[in-house]
């Protein structure tokens, strides 16, 4: 496949070559006639509008470069923009301006993302066994795109929770009324990939049919996508180890119009996912603790010891959603309902085997709904202004959390306890504590379970919970813009009110076995079908508790102020001040659950948004700083048992596990620049750059023994370090141009990266164990030719990608997982 990429390049260069005189003549002629960019309509504040006219930073993907790029996922695409980063090895966590779900890697599983990922409108479900904030690789395929809007910094007052740094809009197309159209393409390329898709476009009233007259306006639209290509990662046999793709997804749409005024919008979405995407590489030398797990030197997609990736359980998503508008004098209404579910089972996480020590298993459907009333002004209406109301819902099921940890069995009260503040660690023998932070009678820092049974010296004590964690939340919110002085000023102002509410219900049990008894001296479990529950065959209850339920409430006020002014006809300056918000909630992981406060910030922007030389030139650009307060970040810490024997409390090392925390004062400042320059007709140079400055605010948090670095320090301090996947300079740049060559058209186009070096893992004392926390800098090379004629009704697409072969390390810390390597393909999209 390699040799056939490079000879159909080589033989298109050719090509090329040999018309330039008539390809350069074409241009030139074309030169002296009117040119201008393209206008393009976003709906980044819930109304469509003109790019230009919108006061934020934003960027937009069109679906030409989707189709130029062959391109197959958003992440694919999501790394050409600056500002934005992200790491796949738990399956996409965004990062925009630095900051994105809490923390880089052992994410805990409750905490929510930063970045609002959207598709059509509808909030995508985030995952959150062991991964919290990263989005299903189903959500990422690019089906049927029209396409993506990138917003940087917080939209609180619009968009509410979970878009405190940023929002990710992905519009797919919708049915039209016109005409029966559609496409179908397919894809190839090296490490057997072969990408399928399809969409069909029905009106009704063109399909013949004698039809009533208030269901002529009534046209479908039926879009499919396979992506498949097998691991990126191999050991030394050659064999595929991980980083596999394999995800499907099926869209339908209908769009209804019974009267002029009146639009219908329904949708059914089906995804399934087979994918390896963990793409983990280990430690070259696999006798050394550390340095921890780092790429090879020679090949840095090669896992030596790794055995052959097996084909995985698929894991299935659901989403349908419902709209209906109405058009008045006196405004827009609309009225949107969206559900997702997700069925979980223990089974299909850890493949029919009972969860490991440790191990976090879930067992059920997650669901997650969205209402939402909206109305918006008239079309003709001088003052735009926009009023709702939204309701957010998730439940989650989650199965047994187990910890083990050895234990005196002449306890009489035991205590898992938080280490916020603790004063002293560890002792192998057991530590008094007199830490005037320890408090056993502390609901939110400490869990008593008394009257333990007596247990058999050689027994060990482990801790079982199941817990439900159901997120409630809605909001209020109306947003207005006043024009004045001539129509050539314009304010700005937005509210929201958002009532924010969760909650985690847990069932916790002291269990004790004999570690002399069967399964090698470890508890063996069975699962039960009829509660959805693991049983423990070779143990028994020491102790249990009732339910216990914690609660986080918040009620933030998000508002956005702003002001615009039209200096010239195509420019726009404009400053604002908004803020934004991320829940606080109950780490799950931790034994007991402890709470973490809501995230809030307030960002300060000025900018402009122009085009210059006829609109030919278009240079937006803006200058933020970000206040950040109770900043979320998850850090791995020691979780324990605390006893009391003879009126002393003793410490024992229990579990290692992740926690979110909040930081102190916290800012992020910096410029950012998106650039399109029609050179002239036939060539096109656009791109984006930023530069900014993120470090953590004052925290100190005490480390704890287990699994850390030798030398690590006594104390994590965290202010002054940066920020983790939020690299200081971040540049890229797209150039094509179009060759004519009779009735068809040549377009090859070059895309290059460049990012500076970036801290990959928020826990930085890992530096001690090797240099591998920091991503080096790098350059990024991308090529790409598209091949047909100029009504479009084919094109021959390929593609040679990562042509550098750069190394970007996603995580690092507990292991080392990297992105694509040099990929190269064709393709062939039909159009009818």
């Amino acid at each position: 496949m390699k040799r056939i990429v490079l000879v159909l390049f080589a033989s298109i260069l050719c090509l090329v070559l040999t018309s330039w005189n008539v390809s350069s003549v074409n241009a030139q002629e074309s030169d002296t006639g009117e040119f201008t960019l393209e206008e393009i309509t976003v709906t980044a504040e819930k109304r469509a509008e003109n790019l230009q006219s919108v006061p934020r930073s934003i960027a937009v993907i069109t679906s030409d470069d989707l189709d130029l790029r062959l391109a197959a996922s958003v992440m694919d695409v999501l790394e050409n923009t600056a500002g934005i980063t992200f790491q796949g090895g738990f399956g996409g966590q965004l990062f925009i301006r630095g900051v994105g779900p809490a923390g880089s890697m052992m994410n805990d599983p409750g905490n929510e993302p930063s970045v609002q990922f959207n598709v059509d409108g509808n909030l995508a479900m985030y995952a959150n066994a062991g991964a919290g904030g990263s989005i299903s690789p189903s959500y990422q395929a690019l089906n049927d795109v029209e396409r993506i809007e990138i917003i940087r910094g917080p939209s609180g007052a619009i968009n509410g929770r979970m878009a405190a740094s940023g929002t990710i809009n992905v519009i797919t197309k919708e049915p039209s009324f016109d005409k029966i159209d559609g496409n179908v393409s397919i894809q190839s390329g090296n490490y057997d990939t072969v990408n399928t898709s399809a969409a069909l476009n029905i009106p009704l009233k063109l399909t013949g049919l004698d039809l009533p007259a208030f269901i002529e306006n009534l046209s479908f639209r039926i879009a499919t996508r396979k992506d498949k290509h097998s691991e990126y990662i191999h050991n030394a046999d050659g064999e595929g180890v991980s980083g596999s793709q394999n995800y499907y997804t099926l869209r339908a749409k209908m769009k209804w119009q019974p009267v002029e005024s009146v639009e219908v919008l329904a949708q059914y979405t089906q995804t399934r996912d087979k994918s390896n995407s963990s793409m983990s590489v280990p430690a070259i030398d696999q006798a050394q603790t550390f340095p921890r797990t780092q790429p090879h030197p020679d090949d840095p997609w090669l896992n030596a010891s790794g055995t052959a990736a097996t084909e995985r359980t698929a894991k299935e998503q659901f989403n349908e959603s419902l709209q209906v508008s109405w058009a008045t004098k006196i405004g827009t209404f609309t009225g949107r309902y969206s559900k997702t579910w997700v069925p979980v089972t223990c089974a299909e996480q850890q493949a029919g085997a009972p969860p490991p020590p440790g191990g976090v298993c879930y067992e059920g459907d997650l669901i997650q709904k969205e209402y939402e009333l909206r109305a918006n002004s008239p079309e003709e209406s001088k003052i735009e202004w926009m009023a709702g109301a939204y309701k957010y819902y998730k439940k989650e099921y989650a199965g047994p959390d187990t910890s083990f940890g050895a234990i005196d069995p002449d306890a009489v009260t035991i205590y898992f306890s938080d280490f916020y503040g603790r004063d002293n660690w560890f002792a192998p023998e057991g530590y008094d504590i007199h830490s005037p932070d320890f408090n056993a009678n502390d609901p939110t820092r400490s869990w008593a379970i008394s009257n333990l049974d007596p247990v058999t010296p050689d027994s060990v004590i482990f801790v079982k919970q199941s817990a439900t964690r159901p997120i409630d939340s809605y909001s209020f919110y109306g947003n207005m813009k006043i024009p004045f002085f001539e129509d050539k000023h314009r304010l700005t102002l937005g509210l929201r009110k958002n009532y924010e509410g969760k909650k985690v219900q847990t069932v916790l049990g002291i269990f004790g076995f004999d570690e002399n008894n069967t399964n090698n001296g470890m508890p063996h479990f069975t699962f039960r079908s009829s509660d959805r529950q693991w049983i423990c065959d070779n143990c028994y209850l020491a102790d249990s508790e009732d339910p216990h339920l914690m609660k986080q409430d918040s009620n933030p006020i998000n508002y956005t102020l702003g002001w615009e002014y039209d200096w010239k006809p195509e420019v726009m300056l404009y400053a604002n001040i908004n803020n934004g918000f991320k829940p606080g909630g109950v780490s799950f992981e931790s034994t007991p659950n402890v709470y973490y406060e809501p995230e809030t910030l307030i960002n300060y922007a000025v900018g402009t948004r122009s085009r210059w030389f006829g609109n030919t030139l278009q240079l937006n650009a803006e200058f933020f700083l970000m206040d950040y307060n109770n900043l979320q970040t998850s850090i791995n810490t020691e979780s324990s048992i605390t006893y009391e024997l003879n009126g002393n409390m003793y410490y024992t090392p229990f579990k290692w596990q992740s926690r979110t925390i909040n930081i102190g004062k916290t800012y992020v400042k910096g410029f950012e620049l998106d650039y399109d320059w029609l050179i002239s007709a036939r060539d096109n140079l656009k791109g984006n750059l930023e530069f900014k400055d993120a470090k953590y605010g004052d925290r100190r948090y005490r480390l704890g023994k287990i699994g850390m670095p030798p030398g690590h320090p006594e104390w994590a301090d965290f202010g002054g370090r940066s920020m983790p996947l939020a690299p200081k300079i971040t540049f890229n740049a797209s150039y094509s141009h179009r060759f004519t060559l009779g009735n068809m058209m040549l377009t090859p186009r070059f895309d290059l990266k460049y990012s500076s070096k970036y801290v990959t893992y928020n826990e930085w004392w890992w530096e001690v164990a090797g240099a591998e926390i920091w991503q080096p800098a790098y350059w990024k090379y991308s090529g790409y030719l598209n091949f047909g004629p100029e009504d479009g009704d084919w094109q021959i697409n390929a593609y040679y990608k990562n042509i550098s072969e750069a190394v970007v390390r996603d995580i690092s810390g507990m292991g080392t997982s990297i992105q694509d390597p040099r990929t190269m393909g064709v393709g062939l999209m039909v159009k009818f």
